[in-house]
């Protein structure tokens, strides 16, 4: 997209709270040429923009966060225990340093 109609957030309007995931128009553009096999033209990326803002798309993506939150929290088969392991660690160095 010649302009990017996408809302830039700076540091203080985000609270200075970390970022989980950004959804680029260059991410997006990677997942259509795997899905379509090409780039969106602008107007399409246009759309994408519209499609975002839709209240059935938040709605979906609220639902996607809630069924992640479900995943996370489940580790009867200690499907985490290695991944914990690991953060824990990088934690403990962090703090060392």
């Amino acid at each position: 997209m010649k302009q990017n109609l996408f809302k830039w957030h700076t540091r203080k309007e985000l609270k200075n709270e970390p970022l989980v995931w950004v959804v680029t128009e260059g991410v997006i553009q990677i997942e259509a040429e795997t899905y379509i096999g090409r780039r969106l033209t602008d107007v399409e990326m246009n759309r994408m923009l519209e499609e975002f803002e839709d209240g059935e798309t938040r709605f979906r993506f609220t639902k996607f966060i809630c069924e992640t939150i479900d995943e996370v929290l489940k580790n009867a088969d200690g499907r985490w225990s290695g991944l914990d392991k690991q953060f824990i660690k990088r934690e403990k160095g962090k703090k060392n340093s």
